[in-house]
């Protein structure tokens, strides 16, 4: 999906494990840490915390093998002398969230896109005991083409999102209480690839004091949301 912003559909998109092209120009974010995720009757769901040689051997469901975020995960993987017994693998996030929730295998996700689930009870996020200054974190940019005046809309959207990258991105985890995210996506619009297409040429008030959940419905018409990752209240990136 970056050659809907080379191509001029998209004048933003966010995107994880950013990088700058010579054509694209990639801004860091945020980034979010990930957590070991199991359905409620797993053995490890009563755990405070998972190392990741704990999972050596392990049922798990991944990620596709071309997807960076697999890359990353199977290096950091390596590292700690884990090798999971890979049962499944899809493309994006909420396909993996459906087949945790049925027990087929834990996973690894950022913390923030299993917010609702973890919510509602149908899963449990752990976070993993990594040693200090190897945090496991899947960091998120926002890219644009070089040198290409951005549209008002798009200029104002690209600001808050630079106001709202500090902000901290994880949900609350087991008992804390969430809101439900919202339900609806923008039609036609499959799971799976990376960012967020801030389209050409609209150019409607963006006001600032809007939380970030809120932008989802009021940029449905210019925003194509793909595979339905939080950052804290749902808004879309590649896994």
């Amino acid at each position: 999906m970056l050659e809907s912003v080379e191509s001029g559909e998209a004048d933003l998109g966010l995107v994880s494990y950013p990088r700058s092209t010579k054509t694209l120009e990639a801004e860091p974010w945020r980034e979010e840490p990930f957590v070991l995720v199991c359905a409620p009757a797993h053995p490890l769901a009563s755990r405070d915390s998972v190392r990741l040689e704990d999972l050596d051997h392990l049922p798990l469901v991944g990620f596709d093998p071309d997807l960076v975020i697999r890359h990353e995960l199977d290096r950091v993987l390596a590292a700690h002398g884990a090798e999971p017994d890979v049962v499944l693998e899809f493309d994006n996030i909420e396909t993996i969230k459906r087949a945790v929730e049925i027990d087929a295998g834990v996973a690894l996700l950022p913390e923030p896109t299993v917010g609702r689930e973890v919510a509602a009870g149908s899963l449990r996020a752990i976070p993993l005991d990594t040693p200090t200054g190897s945090d496991l974190v899947r960091p998120l940019g926002i890219i644009r083409v070089r040198g290409k005046p951005l549209p008002p809309t798009a200029g104002r959207f690209l600001d808050f999102l630079r106001q709202q990258g500090g902000e901290p991105a994880a949900p609350p985890l087991r008992d804390e209480v969430a809101a439900p995210a919202p339900k609806s996506v923008v039609p036609g619009c499959r799971s799976g690839p990376d960012l967020i297409p801030v389209k050409p040429g609209m150019d409607q008030p963006i006001p600032a004091w809007l939380p970030f959940r809120t932008l989802r419905p009021i940029f449905r018409s210019m925003v194509c949301f793909r595979s339905m990752v939080c950052f804290r209240s749902m808004v879309s990136v590649r896994p």
